[in-house]
């Protein structure tokens, strides 16, 4: 959020080195329809800056691996209350974007907040339960109100419940766990994506699971592989739609992160979830194989940064499941 005086701008001119324009700054510019000069030499494969690359799915927006300057952009993530969400959120304000961050805990969303705006970025702070479609909808009012178009969406937000064999697992629990992870990622980014059309750029990365290329391999959580199996059908048919106009939509399957959900799953009774899917977690935390949470998040803005292709989906290396 902005200062309590309103000066925004004077704001992130102060938080920035040499005296270069912050992120609000950026923002301006571009809306004046001016550019600020950027160093190509400052690539890391400057040799490959400048060509482009057809895609098998969505094809490509504009050059491939090129470093794309988000400083001055507006991103919203969902579930940035915690784990890669909250990550992601501080990883994009520390390039230079202002971050709406959503969840359900408002404790957890002010403690996200104040990472953001101690790295001179803008925080607006979105208490919403997206099984709520009141609150969803509400919450989009309020991005649209107070920030105008959103230029990153990462719809990173999901439940890993309900979980047991499917003949005991209620059918109601099912169904609003489908709704939180697949049917609240496409009206949320129904409801930004014509501000990103009109301007010809945009960034959707919806995050979903390496499980997606062995479904068989969390069998007591039918519901969560269901959606991430849904999410990456979603992204990839959305990315093909939209070839061509300057928005990109992405999957990510963040790795083995070692978050809240890895450490509910592995505190839940083997026998009401099944032995084999605990033991799976379990295993997973004994052997230090996962991930922090920030690998995981820099993973995604690194890929946010240097590739423009639209259809793909991103991995980070390990195991198969995230």
């Amino acid at each position: 959020m902005p200062p309590a005086d309103g000066s925004k701008l004077q704001f992130r001119l102060a938080k920035s080195p040499q005296g270069h324009p912050g992120a609000a700054a950026a923002k301006q510019f571009r809306r004046l329809g001016l550019a600020r000069s950027r160093d190509v030499s400052r690539c890391p494969a400057v040799q490959s800056c400048h060509g482009h690359q057809r895609e098998p799915h969505g094809g490509h927006v504009g050059p491939r691996n090129v470093i794309t300057s988000i400083e001055g952009r507006t991103a919203l993530v969902t579930g940035a209350g915690r784990g890669i969400g909250r990550a992601t959120a501080i990883e994009l304000a520390s390039v230079g974007a202002d971050v709406a961050i959503l969840a359900r805990s408002r404790d957890q969303l002010e403690e996200t907040a104040a990472r953001v705006r101690e790295l001179g970025a803008s925080a607006l702070v979105l208490q919403t339960d997206l099984s709520d479609p009141g609150q969803v909808s509400r919450s989009l009012r309020q991005i649209q109100d107070r920030l105008g178009v959103v230029d990153i969406v990462v719809n990173n937000a999901s439940v890993v419940w309900p979980l047991g064999p499917s003949a005991r697992v209620d059918p109601g629990e099912w169904a609003t766990a489908i709704g939180i992870n697949v049917t609240a990622v496409a009206v949320i980014t129904s409801a930004l994506l014509s501000g990103m059309l009109a301007q010809k750029w945009g960034r959707i990365v919806n995050v979903s699971s390496g499980v997606v290329t062995h479904p068989g391999a969390m069998v007591g959580a039918n519901a969560y592989v269901t959606a991430k199996g849904a999410i990456e059908a979603y992204t990839l048919n959305l990315a093909a739609e939209l070839a061509g106009s300057g928005v990109s939509v992405n999957a990510f399957r963040p790795g083995m992160v070692d978050t809240a959900m890895q450490a509910w799953l592995r505190s839940q009774d083997p026998a009401k979830i099944g032995a084999a899917l605990h033991d799976r977690f379990s295993e997973a935390y004994r052997e230090r194989s996962l991930i922090t949470p920030q690998a995981s998040a820099r993973s995604l803005l690194d890929h946010l940064l240097h590739h423009h292709a639209s259809g793909e989906v991103w991995n980070v290396p390990g195991p198969p499941t995230g």
